[in-house]
């Protein structure tokens, strides 16, 4: 039996875009090493929620929240069929963004979470008290990608110890995918 301990304490936000084939920016727009707590939860509709725990709490982190958080769409995440044959989501979103969180290692292999997300308008809030860093949430919403998204292993340089291309958006892994590598 194979266990995971402890998580891996960075995480990575890429830019995006959809259409017409999913395509991620090359360098990315937020970086973390402070994490406190990772949470990737799973709903009913096999979409993921994530939530950070960390304690990054600066001008950077903030002008990341302005540019990309997602105030446009509701958790509507339906996928509509048009009657052309043509599919969309409920849950288009304005700011498509790629995220990489790395776990713990389970034996000689790190395990991986990467999805298509948008930042839930609630993130970025916090609790002051003495003598505690305060630990502003960031929260994700996966979304359907709408065709298959090939992350190239390069992104996974200095994460994975064998970095390896990870490919998801469709059947089990449409919402997001675990990789051991």
């Amino acid at each position: 039996m194979a266990s995971v301990l402890n998580g891996g304490r960075y995480l990575a936000v890429y830019t995006m875009s959809l259409s017409p084939t999913p395509t991620i920016g090359m360098n990315p727009v937020l970086t973390l090493d402070a994490q406190i707590k990772t949470d990737v939860g799973y709903s009913l509709n096999s979409s993921h929620e994530i939530t950070v725990e960390h304690i990054r709490d600066d001008s950077g982190l903030y002008s990341f929240l302005e540019s990309y958080t997602d105030t446009t769409t509701g958790s509507d995440t339906e996928e509509i069929t048009y009657e052309d044959g043509t599919k969309t989501s409920a849950a288009t979103t304005q700011f498509p963004l790629l995220l990489i969180v790395k776990g713990g290692m389970s034996g000689s292999a790190r395990k991986i979470y990467t999805a298509v997300v948008r930042v839930d308008p609630t993130s970025g809030a916090w609790s002051q008290e003495g003598n505690k860093y305060n630990r502003p949430a960031l929260k994700f919403a996966s979304i359907d990608p709408g065709a298959p998204v090939t992350v190239p292993s390069t992104y996974y340089t200095g994460i994975a110890v064998t970095p390896a291309q990870v490919v998801f958006g469709t059947g089990a892994a449409k919402y997001g995918k675990v990789t051991f590598a």
